[in-house]
């Protein structure tokens, strides 16, 4: 009689797992539609949070995962994310597109394709980590690179349950990392040139022409910019920080903008403009902005396909918010950030420049 009860019972319990785990797994389909819905519709600065989300589903969501190695390969401002939401979610199949990933310029992109590569011991990467381990002109990119190669002949970590804190203590200990590298100050040799760091060309507008002054809204005076005359007028670089796009009226806005000799202004790019530079890239600016942790830097080249047109074109985007620079005499633009001190070359790659502090 008990052996039919237990009998009887243990099918009431097989079937009760059995209905669980069918309702976990609509669940969990569930979960992963209804986020990268909302990953779609969310706005770029706030994707990451999205992805965050993904990745904490582990292996449950790896049907999404073909969608996610698309926004890898867009190589744009949700890639980064895209690229670390793989690795957490142990998605192997996106291995060759991460590895393709390490060839962007975008640094963060490399970084979170090298770790991904190394959390889910992909040896089909072995070469092209310990390339881009030797060669790239990041320190962090070098070491973990190398990181990532210690762990392609360990077993496979557990995809299926990711602490909802991991994600963020990665990004916490990148940034406590970025902090900890050394910044060169003072110095730089570039192709045997040795060249003193200067702060970016950011005076007062006090310090400009008059007949550009005029044209600025008075307030804006305050704030310190980058000015370069060009043949047809001036541009004009403007920075206020964090809040970029929240400032008072009677200030111009964050950005790059051009003024014609008449007063007449269009914008040619948002963002916090460091320096603008004649280079033998042709004309650049730098932007960026680092506040309480550190994010990537840009440089652009100014192009003017007819008169009184700009456009910009991206060239490199740097390890933090650019701060210092030098320029050599064939017009080499070197770029100092937080923990790295670059050059742009002439084939707009950055390579690292020698720092001579003591």
């Amino acid at each position: 009689m008990l052996q039919s009860y237990l009998k009887s019972l243990s099918i009431i319990v097989l079937i009760f797992l059995f209905v669980f785990q069918v309702s976990a797994t609509e669940n969990r389909a569930s979960d992963i539609a209804g986020l990268m819905d909302k990953l779609n519709k969310t706005e770029s600065q706030y994707k990451v949070f999205v992805f965050r989300q993904i990745s904490e589903l582990g292996e449950a969501a790896q049907p999404a995962g073909v969608q996610i190695e698309e926004m890898v390969k867009k190589d744009d401002e949700i890639s980064s994310a895209a690229a670390e939401t793989l690795g957490w979610i142990g998605y192997r199949t996106g291995i060759q597109t991460l590895i393709e990933a390490m060839k962007s310029r975008n640094w963060e992109l490399v970084y979170n394709a090298i770790w991904s590569l190394g959390r889910l011991r992909a040896t089909e990467a072995r070469e092209s980590l310990e390339h881009i381990r030797d060669t790239h002109w990041s320190h962090l990119i070098n070491t973990e690179a190398q990181k990532s190669l210690d762990l392609l002949d360990k077993p496979l970590p557990d995809f299926k349950h990711v602490d909802s804190d991991s994600s963020v203590a990665k990004f916490i200990l990148l940034q406590q990392t970025m902090s900890w590298e050394p910044t060169c100050q003072n110095e730089v040799e570039w192709q045997g040139e040795r060249l003193k760091l200067e702060m970016n060309s950011v005076l007062p507008l006090s310090n400009k022409p008059k007949q550009l002054s005029k044209f600025i809204p008075k307030e804006t005076g305050k704030e310190y910019r980058a000015v370069m005359k060009v043949r047809d007028g001036w541009l004009v670089g403007v920075r206020h920080g964090e809040f970029c796009g929240s400032v008072a009226k009677g200030y111009l806005d964050c950005g790059l903008y051009y003024f014609r000799k008449n007063g007449k202004h269009t914008l040619i790019a948002d963002g916090n403009v460091d320096g603008i530079y004649q280079t033998n890239n042709g004309l650049v600016f730098t932007e960026g902005v680092d506040h309480m942790m550190y994010f990537p830097g840009h440089v652009f080249k100014l192009i003017q396909p007819k008169p009184f047109t700009w456009k910009t074109e991206l060239l490199a985007v740097t390890q933090a918010s650019p701060q210092k620079v030098a320029m050599t005499s064939d017009g080499t633009l070197i770029i100092q950030t937080q923990g790295s001190v670059v050059a742009v070359t002439n084939s707009c790659d950055l390579k690292a420049a020698k720092c001579m502090d003591n």
